[in-house]
């Protein structure tokens, strides 16, 4: 994963599974399992994704782009990763 604004240009790299963990717990609307991949919300908005085991190589969004991704999850546009 990487998001194009985030200024330090992480590249977060998980395993297939992983990654569908993750688009079914968005889908599901509720929190991602902390197995591989953490979502961080802060109080300012910034969204914070990074690999369990590693939080300083996280890819940074802020919340509006955040939720755009959590649409298309659920609009199933991710859904070809996943399969």
């Amino acid at each position: 994963m990487t998001e194009s604004s985030d200024p330090t240009r992480s590249i977060l790299t998980v395993t297939p599974t992983a990654f569908g963990d993750l688009l079914t717990a968005l889908k599901a609307d509720s929190r991602p399992p902390a197995t591989e991949v953490t979502v961080a919300v802060s109080e300012r908005g910034t969204v914070r994704v990074h690999a369990t085991g590693a939080p300083e190589a996280a890819v940074t969004t802020d919340r509006h782009r955040w939720d755009t991704f959590v649409r298309g999850v659920r609009a199933d546009e991710f859904d070809h990763f996943a399969s």
